[in-house]
């Protein structure tokens, strides 16, 4: 697995995905909605502490240097 997220993207990645989870824990988004924010989340989360994005390969992007 290679890295294919760059420093920008990781940090764009970890600051969404903390966002989206705090946003479930403060309550402010209600109902299912809730539950797809948590996944975006912590899909973002993962995705940016393992520097791998998987739909990056399949659209052969690459942020990594």
């Amino acid at each position: 697995m290679n890295k294919n997220i760059g420093k920008v993207d990781k940090t764009i990645r970890f600051l969404i995905g903390f966002l989206a989870i705090m946003a479930v824990l403060v309550d402010v988004v209600p109902g299912v909605w809730a539950n797809i924010l948590l996944i975006i989340g912590a899909l973002m989360l993962i995705t940016a502490s393992i520097n791998f994005c998987p739909l990056y390969v399949l659209f052969r992007i690459k942020t990594h240097k």
